[in-house]
């Protein structure tokens, strides 16, 4: 298959998507003041996926807090990337009025969520389940469990492994991200989703551009020659009118699932 045949396909079944995803929406309506709980895999994530819901509440003067689940650097660990990429997301925060002692660096390791051994799997659900209880959201917000992304899947597993272990539980928002670029993933949870929410843009839509252009590693090309990382083709794909929510139950299978045998072991110093 040909590019240009396969981006119009690409393109197509987007806005099939898009369509399916309007009419079956609602507006989404979240608590007046919060705290909202925004959980990112990685730095980026939560600009792609809702920064104009992110905007709209700070603006309302709700309180936002935005959790870094991984440390962004790489798979071969690249410590200067990590640096690199929290600047850039405590600049893009910044401008979607999240002051930087709401963003929170949890740490685990980027690239290899999937891969975590039972022990590391325990102590990243105690991590969670303690900033959850923390911070007692009113809402958790994190990219959906099916968008095609390995990252987003193991870091929602770890998520609902968590939650059993907090009193409060809050009510739990998924948003597309990769899906967006690749829709084939994202026509399922348009119809498996048990509701599905609506956020316009409107005003805010220049904020969350702004918000992305903050990412100057992921959107500009890192030497002459190479494509940037997150091309003008795959930001285009964010070019809508709204963002939007999966809301459904989580599963029994799983928190059910026996990759995590034994009780939780103590987070490591």
């Amino acid at each position: 298959m040909t590019k240009p045949l396969k981006d119009f396909l690409r393109w197509s079944l987007r806005m099939v998507c898009a369509a399916g995803l309007r009419s079956r929406s609602r507006p989404l309506q979240l608590s007046a003041t919060g705290p909202i709980l925004i959980l990112a895999p990685h730095s980026d994530d939560e600009a792609l996926g809702c920064a104009g819901l992110i905007s709209d509440r700070t603006s309302r003067s709700a309180i936002v807090h935005v959790a870094y689940f991984t440390d962004s650097a790489g798979r071969h660990r690249n410590p200067a990337l990590a640096a690199t990429r929290q600047a850039e997301a405590t600049a893009a925060m910044a401008t979607l009025l999240v002051p930087a002692d709401r963003l929170h660096w949890l740490g685990a390791p980027d690239g290899r969520l999937k891969d975590l051994s039972d022990e590391e799997r325990r102590h990243w659900q105690v991590v969670l389940a303690q900033l959850i209880s923390t911070l007692q959201p009113r809402e958790l917000l994190l990219p959906s469990r099916a968008d095609g992304s390995s990252e987003h899947e193991a870091m929602f597993r770890l998520v609902a492994a968590a939650l059993p272990a907090v009193t409060h539980r809050p009510r739990i928002l998924e948003f597309p991200v990769w899906s967006w670029w690749n829709p084939r993933f994202l026509w399922p949870q348009l119809w498996r989703a048990d509701c599905v929410w609506r956020q316009p843009l409107g005003a805010h839509a220049a904020r969350k551009q702004a918000a992305l252009t903050c990412y100057r590693s992921q959107v500009l090309p890192a030497a002459p020659g190479r494509a940037a990382d997150l091309s003008p083709e795959f930001l285009a794909a964010f070019a809508t009118s709204h963002e939007y929510f999966f809301e459904t139950k989580l599963p029994h299978e799983i928190h059910a699932r026996p990759h995590l045998p034994g009780p939780p072991s103590p987070p490591r110093a």
